[in-house]
């Protein structure tokens, strides 16, 4: 890689910790370790990491809570935050993307799953910051602030409720099956349900109001968003 990225690991198990290091130092990023949230937020504040790999089960602070100090700190607000958890839950993967994390593996982990989403997940990121607009008559999606327009009003979404509004802006009447929305919005291979897609849709078309009913379910295949 050309940019050694750097990557934080915050896990409280020491073991498994040291073992994750080592996993992506043999990919050739520069990696922290810390134990504690403490320790992280210290770490954070020297390391200026570009990725945090987090275990939500910290002895001193729950892990969502320290994501979203995280996210708030200038050194740190756009550094990428990786939730590594065993809790696999709908309902709490859900929570996570919609406001903290840029992407959820549940425990227990392959080392080469593991690799691989990180580099993905760093790869989107690289893609986003090509500053790409899609403008659909008076809808706007700038993916570089991750802020859609509508008819000039401002909608406020999460970054996991813009990815997947953004994949289906991409191609406007084209049908994606759920899989699909997921493999683009997220990478391939991301472990999340129908049941989980469907639930962020719900909260897309709340928030979008009058404009999310331009957002169909096409029964038995997916969804659209259907734009003329």
């Amino acid at each position: 890689m050309n940019h050694k990225h750097k990557i934080l690991v915050v896990e409280d198990d020491a073991i498994t910790g040291e073992m994750t290091v080592d996993v992506l130092k043999d990919e050739g990023y520069d990696v922290k370790l810390a134990t504690t949230g403490k320790m992280a937020e210290q770490h954070a504040q020297r390391f200026e990491p570009d990725l945090i790999l987090l275990d939500l089960g910290l002895p001193d602070i729950d892990g969502a809570r320290l994501a979203k100090q995280l996210k708030k700190n200038i050194i740190t607000t756009n550094a990428l935050i990786v939730v590594l958890s065993a809790r696999d839950d709908d309902l709490d993967i859900v929570l996570g993307l919609e406001s903290y994390a840029d992407d959820y593996l549940t425990k227990p982990y392959k080392p080469k799953m593991l690799t691989a989403r990180l580099k993905a997940v760093l790869r989107r990121k690289q893609t986003q910051n090509n500053d790409q607009v899609i403008v659909l008559n008076d809808w706007e999606l700038d993916q570089s602030t991750l802020s859609v327009r509508i008819s000039d009003e401002s909608i406020v979404l999460s970054k996991n409720e813009f990815d997947i509004l953004y994949t289906l802006a991409s191609y406007p009447n084209r049908i994606y099956s759920r899989e699909q929305i997921v493999t683009l919005a997220k990478g391939e291979g991301y472990p999340i349900t129908d049941r989980a897609i469907d639930m962020s849709i719900a909260r897309i078309r709340k928030k979008l109001g009058d404009a999310g009913k331009y957002i169909e379910t096409v029964r038995g295949a997916g969804y659209r968003l259907s734009l003329a």
